[in-house]
Order: C-alpha cells, then sequence, then structure tokens
C-alpha cells in the first residue's frame, strides 16, 4: 500500500472540476521497476469522479490515458489532468 503523499493542492480540499473532456496521465512512482500494465489505476479513477473531480469516466469525459512507471525512492502515483 502506497503511504498517504497527496500533492497540496488536493489536500487543501480545493481541488479543481473540469467541466470539458480531459487528457490523464498517470505516473507511478515505484521503488522496484514493474510492468506499466502491473499498475491498475481504475480505483482512482473512480476516486476522481466520486470526489467530483469528473463527472464521469467515460470517454466523453476522458479522451486518453497515458500511464508511466518511474522509479524512485519514494512509492506514489500522480495524476496529471489536461483539459483538451
Amino acid at each position: 500500500m502506497e503511504p498517504d503523499t497527496r500533492d497540496e493542492q488536493v489536500q487543501s480540499n480545493e481541488a479543481p472540476t473540469f467541466d470539458s473532456p480531459v487528457n490523464l496521465e498517470i505516473v507511478h512512482y515505484r521503488q522496484r521497476a514493474t510492468d506499466v500494465d502491473g499498475c491498475s489505476a481504475k480505483a482512482a479513477i473512480d476516486g476522481i469522479v466520486a470526489a467530483g473531480i469528473l463527472p464521469d469516466d467515460s470517454p466523453q469525459w476522458i479522451k486518453q490515458i497515458t500511464t508511466r512507471v518511474v522509479k524512485s525512492k519514494v512509492e506514489k502515483t500522480v495524476f496529471r489532468v489536461e483539459e483538451e
């Protein structure tokens, strides 16, 4: 399980909301190199929807998802959301 390493923006309870389609970049920072398909973001994307950041996780709202794995001493997953 990853430690709680939320970015300051989300921690402040002032997360942005989006009302137009977005592209997601998901970067998994891991101590041990893993396959890109070994890191699932489904639950986290569902959490973004549950938090009201996106209205839905359908193709109408999420146009593209890019996933990367980066070797790091600190394990965390970072989402970058870009309006299309």
